[in-house]
């Protein structure tokens, strides 16, 4: 899953930086949100991130990025990889 944040940090920083062009940072962008689940960055989702902001000192874009959602389900891929690579 990737939410609207994680594009719009996406396209602002390749372009930046010049890492891509305009043309393929919107490219990209829209082949990310074809190819993953997309999500709005939703109430919840903005009222965590002052949860973060204030109990782990992260800035509030990169609190709006941390999707409870995504992050318990990157835990459960993580866990059966790391399950399957302990196994005998």
């Amino acid at each position: 899953m990737v939410n609207s944040q994680v594009i719009s940090e996406f396209v602002t920083v390749t372009i930046k930086k010049q890492i891509l062009s305009i043309a393929d940072a919107f490219k990209y962008a829209g082949e990310f949100m074809d190819i993953f689940e997309f999500s709005i960055i939703k109430k919840e989702t903005i009222k965590l991130s002052f949860e973060l902001m204030t109990k782990h000192k992260y800035s509030y874009w990169d609190s709006l990025i941390i999707d409870p959602h995504v992050l318990r389900t990157l835990f459960i891929w993580l866990s059966r990889r790391l399950k399957r690579r302990l196994r005998p």
